[in-house]
């Protein structure tokens, strides 16, 4: 790794990292143990852990940035990642995420034609994966450009203003992860910024455990997707179906929902035709993997498309 100091530093590789004692040591090895790569550094950004998250990371081998208070989420530690950066590009990587031995090179190469690059995201091969748990995947270009995996020219990114943390959450902080990445590569794409994609530069993100339950109400986050989209209108285009459907469990959710509130508000059966694409897919998922996953997966996608419709309405921009 390169000495912070050293100004032929090519690759500021930042890592923000919150209470992630039980992935950064992996993280901070997959870093420092890449192949081929360019000159570079490794930034971690300590935000206001409790449970020792700095200090194992600088043990393993990481130049640390500590911030002391909770009050900002990933994109204000990415932001004071980059502050501290010598490089003339800078990789973004997470806490729970862990670099293969030639990530950085593969995003590298793509710097050749692009000051935007991103890579794969897969789930880590070396976990037991339950059938709820928690993890990324990003296998093809995505529009959503995460910073899971994600390497910016230093100039581009800089002019795109960094990372805002747009979503407010009461529970833990003022702030939580939701499209702050997108928000900024789009900035960047509208600035001129050229975009590759380096199929070779895959990274591994950890697999936690998650119970159904938490399955189900982790679909309330889509409540944010219409203010995403708002923000980012090229989401339209490059990730929603006819400019307005996010995927087909929330559409035919809504769909149906829609159809039997018509069909008990008017008396009438035929409105209840709209809830046959709906059922038609409960039906399927029945044959396929019995009554208790198809029953979570339904209640999944109607908290899915609940907080889709909330979001629309605060937002007034529909997505479904």
């Amino acid at each position: 790794m390169t000495d912070r100091r050293d100004p032929t530093t090519q690759v500021s590789v930042v890592v923000p990292a919150r209470d992630a004692a039980d992935t950064i040591e992996r993280a901070v090895r997959g870093v420092l143990a890449q192949a081929g790569a360019p000159a570079f550094e490794l930034i971690v950004v300590d935000n206001a852990s409790q449970d020792g998250t700095g200090e194992l990371a600088a043990r393993a081998g990481a130049r640390v940035v500590r911030l002391d208070d909770r009050a900002g989420g990933p994109g204000r530690a990415r932001n004071a990642g980059v502050a501290a950066a010598t490089g003339t590009h800078v990789a973004f990587t997470d806490a729970d995420c862990f670099p293969t031995p030639g990530w950085l090179a593969a995003l590298w190469r793509g710097t050749a034609a692009a000051e935007l690059v991103a890579g794969p995201v897969a789930a880590d091969r070396t976990a037991i994966r339950g059938t709820w748990d928690r993890t990324l995947e990003y296998p093809a270009p995505t529009p959503l450009w995460a910073t899971a995996n994600l390497l910016v020219q230093r100039r581009v990114l800089d002019a795109a203003g960094g990372f805002d943390d747009w979503v407010a959450d009461a529970h833990e902080a003022p702030r939580r992860p939701f499209g702050e990445d997108t928000v900024t590569a789009w900035r960047a794409i509208r600035a001129g910024a050229r975009t590759a994609w380096a199929p070779d530069a895959l990274v591994e993100h950890a697999v936690f455990p998650r119970d159904a339950r938490g399955w189900i109400l982790h679909h309330r986050d889509l409540q944010h997707m219409p203010s995403l989209v708002a923000r980012v209108p090229e989401l339209r285009r490059e990730l929603l179906t006819a400019g307005v459907v996010l995927n087909a469990a929330t559409a035919t959710t809504t769909l149906a929902a829609a159809s039997i509130a018509t069909a008990v508000v008017t008396r009438r059966a035929s409105p209840l035709l709209g809830a046959l694409p709906w059922t038609a897919r409960q039906v399927r998922a029945l044959r396929q993997v019995g009554p208790r996953i198809t029953a979570v997966r339904a209640a999944g996608e109607v908290v899915g498309a609940a907080s889709l419709l909330v979001g629309s309405a605060q937002h007034r921009t529909p997505v479904l």
